[in-house]
């Protein structure tokens, strides 16, 4: 009599091989009772497992449905059928299959579970949340439902349920890499950068060979502006997956603004490598090739981009600055007029078109776009236009209808000084009126016995210190400034320490002094001394042009190697109620003329340049801005 079934001793030891998954052996086995036993469900099942294990998704599809032909009520056959469509990407037959699992046995919590997959992938998010929650009701600690659960509110911007889910997952299983990196993006999503960092961090101790998340951790120090370790983590994901674009172009950033350009410039080109057509790479390159000044080149690169993605709006802004700087202004504005017909609201193109109708002198076209855009820089603007159109009743009245929104605005608190002193009369911007009579002098001898020793010995520790050569879009002319991300006094070396001290006592004695002055400069004081310093050293001709800064409160030199004045003012620093696009030949000006040693105070809105010199020597500087409240600055 022919033997119906496989003897038990055979079923036994396939089903013992497949669950140690010694795979080679238990596919012959099955193979070998599926040739005698055709029929043999069971067997075929075990087959289609072991293929789907294995990698072989499409073969296993073929066993997996003969699997569900020969037991159609099977749950199992059924799953594995569901799991296979799923990972083929064939999703309305996976969730077909699933649903048939769940029509025979409504309790298969895992059947709920990776039903929600299909579901999401088909856009069925509402039926997809229902499943991974009836999952998580039939079995609480099922974690793979709760991971699911999670990954979906997250896609679906509910991010602090899906916060909460997440860290479910990881009480059930701590050591669940996929939890810890997911909670990460998530709380990156959320802004939560220190414990984006963290599960970032404890994803790392768990798999450290992934170059996604040191990748990731990158980027949340970027954000933090801790840009050397991100630099760091950038390179460690290179390491560990060199044909992986993301951290080469993340690279190119950090590069790029940490003023080091030409490096940013080799790590770009090697981003496109790997992946010719990110349009974001070209466009950072062709960035720094502007930067760089090799503008005809940088051209070429914005042309790349937007040939990739001809309806962005920034790319015709970029490639309209790098004409702009080329003095192809016609060819410029051609490119900002199609970013603002792109996106009519984007800042950057509208204040680029600005600055070309205004140096046009087509003051009322400039003022249209001007006001199309009311951001701190853009009301400047507008209040400049109506200088050059000489309508200052308007000004007035705009300053005293912007005054709350702009009290602590620098630009347009100098602006307000200066047309102030012109017409002879106040405006309502009361940060601060006459910002040249808050002017302070000292001098380092006052908090060292030796100064001059002193000064020598910050010197030398300014030199470990790399700085550029004229920083793009910065003041210094013929001169090194140091790079813009690094703050001098953020983990400062043993004499810059010194020095940072002397200046925050300063800073007590000139608030001080002037504590009983009403207006927003003194009365808003900043509770934190929050500075940020950089050094300057210019050169024989060297200057800084004329300038505010914008995002400090109070700004301050320290002298520390000054240059003859030869009865002409070398060197010196001038002060001015003057901006670059208004002048009045009767503004007050002041010229301090250095020693080495004194230290110079004055408010942040207050217009200063220093006069060339012809001396063959050095001027060298300490600069530092007293932040606002809240103010964020690199660390170094």
């Amino acid at each position: 009599m022919e033997q119906l079934n496989p003897p038990q001793e055979d079923l036994n030891k396939l089903l013992e091989q497949y669950q140690n998954k010694q795979y080679e052996e238990a596919e012959k086995l099955a193979l070998l009772i599926i040739k005698k036993f055709n029929e043999h469900q069971f067997s075929w099942k075990i087959l289609g497992s072991i293929l789907s294990q294995t990698g072989r998704k499409s073969e296993a599809l073929i066993i997996n449905q003969r699997a569900v032909q020969l037991a159609p009520r099977d749950i199992e056959a059924l799953f594995n059928l569901g799991n296979n469509l799923q990972d083929l990407k064939r999703s309305v037959e996976a969730e077909e299959s699933y649903r048939k699992a769940l029509d025979i046995k409504p309790d298969f919590a895992e059947c709920h579970a990776n039903l929600g997959n299909p579901l999401r992938i088909l856009g069925k998010r509402k039926e997809a949340l229902d499943s991974y929650k009836k999952a998580i009701e039939l079995k609480p600690e099922y974690i793979q439902a709760h991971y699911n659960l999670a990954t979906l509110l997250s896609e679906m911007n509910k991010l602090e349920e899906a916060e909460l889910s997440f860290k479910q997952a990881i009480i059930l299983n701590p050591k669940y890499y996929e939890a810890h990196y997911s909670l990460g993006l998530n709380y990156q999503l959320l802004g939560k950068l220190n414990d984006s960092e963290e599960s970032f961090r404890q994803a790392l101790l768990l798999k450290p060979d992934s170059a996604e998340v040191h990748n990731n951790l990158g980027v949340i120090l970027k954000q933090l502006g801790r840009l050397k370790e991100a630099e760091e983590k950038y390179k460690e994901s290179i390491a560990l997956k060199s044909n992986f674009e993301d951290p080469y172009s993340n690279l190119g950033v950090i590069f790029k603004e940490m003023d080091r350009l030409e490096e940013a410039e080799d790590i770009l080109r090697k981003a496109l490598v790997i992946n010719p057509n990110n349009s974001d790479t070209y466009t950072n390159l062709g960035v720094t090739l502007q930067e760089l000044g090799r503008l005809e080149e940088s051209i070429v690169f914005h042309e790349q981009a937007i040939s990739l993605k001809p309806d962005q709006a920034k790319l015709y802004n970029n490639i309209g600055v790098a004409y702009q700087l080329l003095g192809q202004v016609e060819k410029a504005d051609k490119n900002f007029i199609k970013a603002i017909d792109i996106d009519p609201d984007y800042i950057d193109a509208l204040m680029n078109r600005w600055l070309v109708l205004f140096e046009r002198k087509e003051f009322k076209a400039a003022l249209k776009v001007a006001d199309k855009c009311n951001t701190e820089t853009s009301r400047l603007r507008s209040l400049e236009t109506l200088f050059a159109l000489e309508r200052t009743e308007e000004i007035y009245q705009r300053i005293a209808m912007q005054s709350k929104i702009d009290e602590t605005n620098i630009r347009v608190a100098a602006f307000s000084s200066f047309i102030a002193n012109k017409e002879k009369r106040e405006t309502e911007h009361n940060f601060c009126k006459k910002p040249l009579d808050f002017l302070y002098f000292s001098n380092i001898s006052s908090h060292f016995q030796d100064s001059s020793l002193f000064i020598k010995d910050v010197i030398d520790e300014l030199n470990d210190i790399k700085t550029v050569w004229e920083p793009y879009n910065k003041t210094t002319s013929k001169g090194f400034q140091t790079l813009h991300t690094h703050n001098l006094f953020a983990n400062p070396s043993k004499k810059i320490a010194e020095l940072k001290s002397a200046i925050l006592k300063e800073l007590d004695l000139y608030y001080l002094k002037f504590r009983d002055e009403s207006c927003s400069y003194i009365e808003k004081w900043p509770d934190e001394k929050n500075i940020f310093g950089w050094h300057v050293i210019l050169k024989h001709q060297g200057q800084q042009t004329s300038h505010i800064h914008p995002s400090g409160w109070l700004s301050g030199v320290i002298y520390l190697k000054t240059v003859p004045l030869l009865g002409r003012n070398e060197g010196a620093i001038e002060f001015s109620l003057n901006g670059k696009n208004y002048n009045d030949i009767n503004s007050p000006k002041f010229i301090h003329q250095p020693k080495k040693g004194d230290i110079v105070f004055f408010p942040s809105s207050l217009h200063h340049n220093t006069i060339p010199f012809t001396t063959d020597t050095d001027r060298i500087i300490v600069s530092f801005d007293l932040m606002p409240d809240g103010a964020k600055t690199y660390i170094n």
